[in-house]
């Protein structure tokens, strides 16, 4: 992306630490996964980038001075007082939302009054943002104890670029619901257009969330939310590799007397580097320790540990317990092993320089990272940067989001002592070829995807995003309808895809009374007088519902979402895909569909040749939708590794051939007659999500509209079938007139029109 953007960055605190002393602040950089992974970007003279967070000063005269003083920096802090900051950030987001996102439930102590002053934090946040964005703004907010803001943001201007990033887990479902003010959350990070996390298991939990509590609507990465489609992706983050290589060069060029941590002396050098918090699994580690030594005593005097702990959150109980827990074993286990000349453990409780910590990770050549639940964790990837050698052996939790990165690691059960104590000796034996190409691997991963890739991928999803998005739909008003007559007069040729039930034909409680209305049935056979006309009915009705109703009529039938297709003129079918995979699985899934027919009384099945359906429109509506939800998620865990997906719809979950999508069929009948977009035009009519695919074919030359309320993906929108009917009306009266060398007519006002057979009957859902 090479236009300049105007970016403005939301975290809890700004990339900086401020001292005041004696009137005058001390204001230096501060360290952190975030901050080099948005340095890039702050400092990048292509885009205008503010960063707006907290100073760490309070009260009214030194916040105002200390505004004026960083501003030249582009830094924007934000008012909280002392109480209400306590309360958010220790009370609400590190003593609920943390513990719960790291599943440890029993840590978590909640209050009502700390979720009042999370509610106003977040506020205060969102009303600086606020007094500073300018139209066209991109805003971009950050991790958990902001999971408000972008809601904020979007009531108060709707039409700003929002995303956020969530840099720690995002929990299971079953985890998260037992979150007080859950709701809350989601709908509070649902104000973004793009929400990012490390890992897609992240991911895919926060669409289940998403899903069971809020009811929303899915498809693959997309949540339906009110009238906008909010994007979710994984973008797992880098490290500063650049500014990692600067410090080797340095230290490479010391002497070996001026070398850091020169009493590091033992042969064998593991190392553990974490924040003080009970996530990180450190007592384990030190007890996995203790056991190598104990199960292989030749290293007792050979093996050292060296566990660098960073203070963290030092007002809450809790860590000062953890922090006496672990310097207990750490006493414990130097008493038992330690000689004299001889520490194996060396424990560290203080803050080091970067030049400091790449020192260590250089002199260390296994890395313990063993957490027992991480949002990613960056010590590992360090780690493998700073090793310009290409040797060392990174000793990984599968519970760290890196783990799925990371797959020449050595990965352990953070919770099963036995098992990392194996690792550490396993480590400790690899012959140096197989050290060094796991290494090799590790580096040239970590290399290519640095803090600086990581930050212009997200951009680059979000730019994206906002540019291929269409506009929210804009209702179908007579000037629109007078510029279309226009372009069908002009037209070589014109194409016109429909779906048929919600569209030509209203909604019904069941299948069987879909029956199209007379009207509509007629224009479709007029249709066929005009040489210029192609017409196709896209449904995903079955091929005998479609011979009923439109087979004597002059268009191509496409049945199944896509699937089988029967073109003008012709008396056999084609499909257009392969269906081995769907029959295969067919059994498995109407097994579930059977289980959910016998629990929900009022739903049913409908068999097609490629797709089942899911009908529950009769059924009480708000047990059904919740168990339909529960089935739709397992039906995504039954069919991930297949060819098939599954689709909700109004009222029905279909599933179906993924490739099968009415988009596709589009794409495919332009291609045949060679559509020309400076000749011919066309446009798609629908009006569920199955619907959306039509629409996203060629959007700039797609007249597309959607019946019922606006659509992001469609141009215009009408409110049911009766003025899909007008408008079908509108183009054979203008056709018509054409030939006979009139102008087009007054546009009337719609009549309702009688089905064929049965005046009171209403068409079922397109499933």
């Amino acid at each position: 992306m090479t236009k300049k953007r105007r970016i403005l960055i939301i975290s809890n605190r700004l990339p900086i630490t401020v001292k005041e002393e004696n009137g005058t602040f001390d204001v230096r950089p501060s360290a952190g996964g975030l901050v080099a992974g948005l340095r890039g970007i702050h400092q990048n003279d292509n885009d205008d980038t503010w960063w707006i967070g907290h100073g760490g000063v309070f009260g009214d005269d030194p916040f105002t001075r200390l505004r004026r003083e960083l501003e030249p920096r582009k830094l924007v802090p934000v008012p909280i007082d002392q109480t209400t900051y306590d309360g958010y950030y220790n009370g609400m987001a590190n003593n609920v939302i943390w513990p719960q996102f790291h599943y440890f439930p029993s840590m978590m102590h909640y209050q009502p009054r700390n979720w009042e002053a999370f509610e106003q934090a977040n506020r205060a946040f969102a009303d600086t943002a606020l007094e500073v964005a300018k139209p066209g703004d991109w805003i971009w907010v950050h991790d958990y104890q902001l999971m408000l803001v972008p809601q904020m943001l979007r009531e108060r201007a709707p039409n700003l670029r929002i995303s956020y990033f969530h840099h720690i887990p995002f929990p299971s479902s079953e985890i998260f619901r037992t979150l007080p003010n859950r709701v809350a959350l989601l709908r509070g990070l649902l104000g973004a257009d793009l929400i990012g996390f490390h890992t897609y298991d992240y991911v895919r939990h926060f669409i289940s969330s998403a899903v069971r509590l809020l009811g929303k609507d899915v498809y693959l990465d997309e949540i339906t939310h009110g009238d906008r489609m909010v994007k979710v992706g994984a973008f797992p983050l880098g490290v500063d590799c650049e500014s990692i290589n600067a410090v080797c060069e340095e230290l490479d060029h010391l002497a070996p007397p001026q070398q850091p941590f020169q009493e590091l002396n033992a042969p064998l050098v593991m190392l553990g580097i974490d924040r003080l918090d009970y996530t990180k699994g450190i007592p384990e580690r030190l007890e996995a320790f203790g056991r190598f030594l104990r199960k292989n005593p030749d290293y007792i005097g050979k093996a050292v540990l060296v566990q660098l702990c960073v203070p963290s959150r030092q007002k809450i109980p809790s860590y000062g317990e953890l922090r006496a827990r672990v310097e207990r074993l750490v006493g414990q286990l130097n008493g038992e092993f330690g000689k004299p000349g001889y520490t194996p453990i060396h424990y560290l409780y203080q803050s080091f320089s970067q030049k400091d910590v790449v020192a260590l990770y250089r002199k260390a050549q296994i890395a313990l990272v063993t957490p027992l639940r991480d949002g990613l964790n960056l010590v590992c990837k360090e780690f493998v940067a700073a090793h310009t050698d290409e040797d060392g052996v990174v000793i990984l939790s599968e519970l760290a989001g890196a783990a799925t990165e990371m797959g020449e690691a050595l990965s352990v059960n953070p919770f099963d002592v036995e098992d990392m104590a194996a690792a550490m000796l396993r480590a400790a034996t690899m012959e140096p070829a197989e050290r060094q190409s796991r290494m090799r691997g590790l580096r040239k991963r970590i290399l290519e995807f640095d803090n600086y890739v990581w930050c212009q991928t997200f951009l680059d999803s979000w730019a994206n995003i906002t540019e291929t998005r269409a506009d929210k739909s804009v209702k179908l008003e007579p000037h629109a309808f007078a510029d279309f007559t226009e372009q069908l007069r002009k037209a070589r040729r014109v194409f016109l895809f429909l779906d048929n039930d919600g569209t030509l034909t209203p909604i019904a409680a069941r299948p069987e009374l879909a029956i199209p209305p007379r009207e509509v049935v007629e224009l479709l056979r007029q249709f066929g007088l005009f040489g210029k006309m192609h017409v196709n009915i896209v449904t995903g009705r079955p091929r005998e519902y479609c011979e009923t109703y439109f087979g004597d009529l002059p268009l191509n039938l496409i049945t199944e979402h896509g699937i089988f297709m029967r073109s003008r003129g012709e008396f056999e079918w084609e499909s257009l895909i392969d269906l081995e995979d769907y029959t295969s699985t067919r059994t498995e899934v109407k097994r579930l569909f059977d289980m959910f027919v016998r629990f929900v009384p009022g739903s049913h099945i409908e068999e097609k040749i490629a797709c089942l359906v899911l009908h529950y429109r009769q059924a009480e509506p708000l047990f059904a939708e919740s168990q339909a939800k529960l089935l739709i998620e397992t039906l995504h865990a039954l069919l991930g590794k297949t060819t098939l997906s599954v689709f909700p719809g109004k009222k029905t979950v279909e599933v179906r051939p993924l490739v099968a999508d009415k988009g596709q069929a589009v794409e495919m009948v332009l291609t045949r007659h060679d559509f020309d977009p400076d000749q011919d035009v066309f446009f798609t009519i629908g009006d569920d999500t199955t619907d959306e695919f039509m629409y996203k074919i060629h959007p700039n030359n797609n007249f597309s509209i959607h019946v019922g309320k606006p659509n992001v993906h469609a141009h215009y929108y009408v409110e049911g079938p009766v003025e899909v009917a007008l408008l079908l009306k509108h183009i054979h009266e203008t056709l018509a007139s054409d030939l006979a060398g009139q102008s087009a007519p007054e546009i009337e006002d719609p009549e309702p029109a009688d089905p064929v057979g049965a005046a009171d009957s209403v068409g079922a859902t397109d499933a």
